[in-house]
């Protein structure tokens, strides 16, 4: 069995609704989501990559998701032609390539850098907050003498 991915006409659309319902607030329609495809739903299906010649466009991979390699298979045969398959395989996606102990020594020194740097800022602050504690409250100026007079 395989699976496409079909989408729903324009006049259904508008009319899938879908009722949400909160504890504290008054229930809400909203609009179903109508692009999900089967895979996304039913973990059965799996993801195979499909090489392909097609005359006058050229050789291309594409990915059908299925429940075997002979679904995968049949599905392309249906949608390309028996004769234009070259492959078949199941789908790994690309992994980066594992790091080597001196890339992974360089990583370590860096986040331990971004570390102490975090934590040098974070004492400064402190020290900050400190001497403005420390630091007396200016004094109220002195009072004003009055002028005496000369006589």
């Amino acid at each position: 069995m395989f699976s496409f991915s079909l989408s729903l006409p324009k006049f259904a659309r508008t009319k899938e609704k879908a009722i949400s319902v909160d504890s504290q607030t008054q229930p809400t329609v909203l609009p179903l989501n109508i692009c999900m495809r089967l895979y996304e739903i039913d973990g059965r299906y799996k993801a195979f990559e499909v090489s392909v010649s097609v005359p006058g466009i050229g050789n291309f991979r594409t990915l059908i998701h299925a429940e075997s390699a002979a679904d995968a298979q049949r599905a392309a045969e249906h949608l390309y032609g028996r004769k234009r398959i070259s492959t078949v395989r199941r789908y790994v996606p690309e992994t980066q390539a594992p790091k080597t102990p001196e890339q992974q020594r360089i990583q370590a020194l860096t986040q331990q850098a971004k570390q102490y740097r975090a934590m040098a800022q974070q004492e400064r602050a402190k020290l900050a907050i400190k001497k403005a504690r420390q630091t007396p409250k200016a004094a109220a100026p002195p009072a004003i003498k009055p002028i005496q007079s000369i006589s």
